[in-house]
């Protein structure tokens, strides 16, 4: 949601506090969408490759940095700088975050309820950094919206290196078997099989 909260009040930030153009923001916001983009294609390029916590928990606190800096941005190289960085991050978290969670549940439940959070945070974002926004000023809001994702970053990160750790090795147990104590004659053993339609109940045939 932070990440969404920030990109509802992108353009006002742009226009009033970085004093850019329209035509200045729109560029960078293509930018930034077209950095998603490569983000996705690079973390399939990566796979499982870093595992889940490393993605996860540092990937998460860059887009708290880069939030803390666009919502600070006075100027159009750290407004740029903030937009792009952290749509490029983001696919990438979300990505990881939804295998993390296919991992975990194989019946894929929890992947799905990563995927309905991620569109109420959609929904809920622009929302919550309008309020913040207007409350605290545009720096602030990057701040608290930061700072939120560092706290949601540790336990993610934590349950992370507790899925990709490997499990533990048991013991085989091997008992000896003496050779000599098996029987060597295995004709004494007989063969299983249908008694024979014409032989006597109780009777033995050869």
């Amino acid at each position: 949601m932070a990440q969404n909260s920030l990109w509802g009040v992108s353009g006002r930030i742009g226009l009033t506090q970085a004093h850019l153009t329209e035509a200045t923001v729109g560029v960078v916001f293509a930018v930034g969408l077209g950095a998603g983009l490569l983000g996705v294609t690079g973390a399939g390029a990566l796979g499982p490759r870093l595992g889940h916590a490393l993605p996860i928990g540092a990937g998460t606190g860059l887009i708290a940095g880069c939030i803390a800096v666009s919502a600070s941005a006075t100027g159009l190289t750290t407004f740029a700088a903030g937009e792009i960085a952290w749509n490029a991050l983001y696919p990438i978290v979300l990505s990881y975050v939804i295998g993390l969670a296919a991992s975990l549940d194989p019946r894929g439940r929890w992947a799905v309820l990563v995927g309905s959070a991620s569109s109420l945070g959609t929904a809920a974002g622009p929302l919550t950094g309008s309020v913040l926004s207007a409350q605290a000023g545009f720096p602030a809001m990057g701040l608290v919206l930061a700072a939120g994702l560092l706290v949601i970053a540790v336990p993610m990160t934590a349950v992370a290196l507790r899925a990709t750790r490997p499990a533990p090795v048991m013991d085989v147990l091997e008992i000896p078997v003496d050779a000599a104590s098996l029987p060597a004659d295995r004709s004494a053993y007989g063969t299983a099989g249908p008694r024979q339609a014409f032989a006597a109940p109780g009777s033995a045939t050869d």
